[in-house]
C-alpha cells in the first residue's frame, strides 16, 4: 500500500466515523482502544469497520477479529459474508468462528442468520 493510499484511509476514518481518532500516520484509537496500524492490515480494518459501523456497541476486539478474519477466510465464505449489508452482531461472531475454526454446525448457524437479515 502507498502512503498516499494510506493516507486517503486515514482521511476517510476522519470523515465518517466520529469513533475513530487518527492518532498519527501509523496509530489510531477505536473507541478509546490504541490500535497501531500496519499498512498490509489497514484495508482488512476498513473493511471491519465498514461492515460494524450500524452497531453502537461493537468492540474494539470484535473489530479486530473481524479484521484478522476477513485477511484469512476463504473467498466462498467472505463472498456469503458480503452479500448481506446489514448483518447483525451474531452474524459477525458466527463469521470470525467460522474462520478460526469451520465446522458444518457453525457454518449452518451463520447461514441462518445471514437468511434471517436478508
Amino acid at each position: 500500500m502507498t502512503k498516499e493510499l494510506h493516507q486517503k484511509y486515514l482521511e476517510f476514518f476522519k470523515k465518517n466515523f466520529s469513533y475513530i481518532e487518527i492518532v498519527d500516520f501509523n496509530s489510531i484509537k477505536i473507541r478509546g482502544e490504541y490500535y497501531r496500524i500496519q499498512r498490509c492490515n489497514l484495508h482488512f480494518i476498513a473493511d471491519a469497520i465498514i461492515e460494524t459501523d450500524h452497531l453502537q456497541t461493537v468492540s474494539f476486539k470484535t473489530i479486530l477479529e473481524l479484521s484478522k478474519a476477513l485477511k484469512t477466510t476463504n473467498s466462498t465464505l467472505l463472498q456469503t459474508f458480503y452479500s448481506v449489508k446489514v448483518k447483525s452482531q451474531k452474524t459477525i461472531d458466527l463469521f470470525i468462528e467460522l474462520a478460526k475454526n469451520p465446522n458444518a454446525t457453525t457454518e449452518a448457524q451463520f447461514q441462518e442468520e445471514l437468511q434471517a437479515a436478508a
